[in-house]
């Protein structure tokens, strides 16, 4: 039994799906309100004159004009967008919907020549920042907002990450720049990074309290089942599980448990009271990456800042 070729059949089945996505590319823009931005410039016009007009002399354009394409918008949406007084116009209900959304188009199109500067001169109009949750996040405040002061016209998005997962974000395309990332651990990665910081973690509780025996221990909950979690956290007695490092300090601070938090911290927090232990976490080595290193002015500028101000997240060089 022939099979045919196997190059035709591929190339016939690539057709039939491109047909079926243009078909439905077709059939969702048959929906769409048929209008170009000389409609809308009318629209907003008539919407600042109400009347005829006073718009069409704005826009020099004839009265009948500007009628004619209001009147036009109207029989598209099948409502009537500006009731007809004796000597003005009056916007309807409807027309203050579509007013708001022609704004929204409005505002669109006045930021977009600023957004296409940006790409050519190389900086993002959009840039995601991943952060350990075993980093303190409350100095990454000032660093944001350094960045907005130095790009303004960049959106910028920042969210918490465990550290295991910051290495799979950077490689998968989900963040642009992964701020403590932890060693690779044999990893075959090829992705040159910045050494930032080591913090030594030790414990801590409230100077306030005497007796600390019977508080739980305040630790990362995606750490429970790990080597880490067999190494020490075992241990102590109850624990309280949370997402990152600033809310164990917050739970030391109000005398909830008691935590391994950054050393570091003993300088600034006299209220804090910080011990040694055998069997602690020790130290961990944070590192800093981005996917676009050598042409992003963002990048260059995040790493100088972070190297700057390493001692404001607890980190020392060595």
């Amino acid at each position: 039994m022939s099979l045919g070729n196997p190059l035709l059949t591929l190339q016939e089945s690539l057709c039939s799906l491109i047909n079926k996505i243009l078909e439905n590319i077709n059939m969702r823009s048959n929906h769409l309100p048929n209008f170009d931005l000389e409609t809308v410039k009318t629209f907003f016009a008539v919407t600042r004159s109400k009347n005829f007009t006073d718009a069409a002399t704005l826009l020099h354009k004839t009265p009948a004009a500007v009628s004619y394409r209001i009147r036009a918008l109207e029989e598209q949406f099948g409502v009537l967008l500006f009731e007809r007084k004796p000597h003005s116009l009056e916007i309807t209900e409807a027309g203050e919907l579509l007013l708001d959304h022609f704004m929204k188009i409005q505002d669109l199109l006045s930021d977009l020549p600023s957004k296409m500067s940006l790409l050519t001169n190389g900086i993002e109009s959009s840039y995601r920042i991943a952060i350990s949750n075993l980093v303190l996040t409350r100095p990454l405040v000032e660093i944001t907002n350094k960045l907005k002061e130095q790009f303004p016209l960049t959106d910028f998005y920042i969210e918490t990450r465990h550290h295991r997962d910051l290495w799979e974000a950077l490689i998968g395309g989900e963040c642009d720049y992964a701020i403590g990332l932890p060693e690779q651990q044999g990893m075959d990665i090829d992705l040159q990074t910045i050494f930032w910081g080591i913090c030594e973690w030790s414990l801590s509780s409230s100077s306030s309290i005497t007796d600390t025996s019977k508080l739980p221990l305040a630790a990362i909950a995606s750490e429970r089942e790990s080597p880490l979690h067999q190494a020490w956290i075992r241990d102590y007695g109850s624990k309280i599980y949370v997402s990152d490092v600033d809310m164990m300090i917050d739970l030391v601070r109000s005398r909830a448990a008691v935590a391994f938090i950054p050393k570091q911290l003993k300088e600034t927090n006299p209220d804090l009271r910080f011990s040694s232990v055998k069997n602690g976490p020790g130290k961990t080595v944070f590192r800093l990456a981005s996917t676009n290193a050598e042409k992003s002015p963002i990048t260059s500028f995040i790493t100088h800042l972070l190297l700057e101000k390493r001692q404001s997240f607890a980190l020392t060089e060595e």
